[in-house]
């Protein structure tokens, strides 16, 4: 192809991210199948990754053979993604697999439903999977798979991941008022429980104070809970922002007979 070749962008993805301040996904790559390099290199196309998405270009004119579907793996080169990242396939032998045609609503949407979740899982056994899976692929399961047609005309797909929600519980360490203590929010959206001694691996009691309510995680958090002091004369704020949960130091406990994913934070004193 000569330099004067004029490369016309035909496919493009961008993956989209709750957790992330700017609302997109970060880290990932998006690794062709082998049929999908062949075809992409049969017509010359040329490809631009950004860490949420890709766009696919092909020179001018050029005649697409749509015969076939195009899919790419999908990586996450931060570890710490699945740990903040709600719908992911966690059943052995699952895969999120994500197609135009899922949306009854919206075809440029990749998921069935607002976000990537549950109603996108499949079977990674299932043939029309596997023919993109390389070996090594279904030893080392990727983040998810983009199954793709060859479109008609420049399309522009969108994926949206939901942050993951998690029990936030705060233990309080240290000499603090003989008042009854509460954690607060003061937008009134999220309830805590009164919080209640506890006793830690190391033998102190602290006391703990958990929310009702699962939180959605958050690169920086909105979040403005406060911890407050109740006596008979008035209510006092002893900490104004109390810190937010991070996407890690989770806890798995029995809530009410539910398994939860909780969050733990510790406030010292």
């Amino acid at each position: 192809m000569n330099r004067a070749t004029r490369w016309t962008p035909f496919l493009e993805v961008t993956v989209g991210h709750a957790y992330f301040a700017d609302g997109l996904a970060q880290g990932l790559s998006f690794e062709p199948s082998a049929d999908t390099v062949e075809w992409l290199r049969a017509h010359d196309c040329v490809t631009r990754q950004t860490g949420s998405g890709f766009l696919v270009a092909a020179p001018g004119g050029a005649a697409l053979d749509a015969s076939v579907s195009l899919a790419w793996c999908v990586r996450s080169q931060d570890t710490g993604l699945h740990a903040c990242t709600e719908g992911l396939a966690t059943a052995p032998g699952e895969l999120l697999v994500l197609r135009p045609g899922s949306a009854a609503d919206d075809p440029l949407r990749l998921h069935a439903g607002p976000v990537a979740g549950p109603a996108d899982h499949w079977p990674a056994t299932w043939p029309s999977v596997t023919k993109h899976l390389r070996v090594s692929n279904r030893r080392h399961m990727p983040l998810m798979l983009l199954d793709l047609p060859v479109p008609e005309r420049p399309v522009h797909y969108r994926a949206q991941l939901a942050a993951r929600a998690t029990v936030w519980r705060y233990w309080l360490l240290g000499d603090w008022s003989e008042d009854p203590l509460q954690v607060v929010d003061p937008t009134q959206q999220i309830r805590f429980t009164d919080p209640q001694p506890e006793q830690l691996v190391d033998g102190r009691w602290v006391l703990s104070s958990r929310s009702e309510s699962g939180i959605e995680l958050r690169q920086r958090s909105d979040e403005r809970f406060q911890l407050r002091s109740r006596s008979a004369a008035a209510e006092r704020v002893l900490v104004k922002r109390l810190p937010v949960a991070g996407a890690d130091h989770f806890a798995r406990e029995t809530i009410h007979g539910v398994p939860a994913l909780v969050s733990e934070i510790y406030v010292h004193r």
